[in-house]
């Protein structure tokens, strides 16, 4: 969980913006991941639209991504 997850976590993001790869959402585990981009959302409010932001699902713990999956 460190630069290289967040790369990839940006590029995987940028492709389901994008619809070049078919992906209900991005699932995020855990608290600081989501620290992390709400941070970057508060800071950059206006490079982040509202369509960008309902990519990102956050989940507290595996469990809960789990369960979210199964909701799809």
């Amino acid at each position: 969980g460190g630069v290289g997850t967040l790369a990839e976590l940006a590029l995987a993001w940028n492709r389901i913006i994008l619809k070049s790869i078919t992906a209900p959402c991005l699932l995020l585990v855990g608290n600081s991941w989501q620290k992390v981009i709400t941070t970057f959302y508060a800071e950059m409010p206006d490079f982040v639209p509202t369509s960008a932001r309902l990519c990102v699902h956050f989940c507290p713990t595996i469990i809960a991504a789990v369960a979210e999956l199964d909701s799809f």
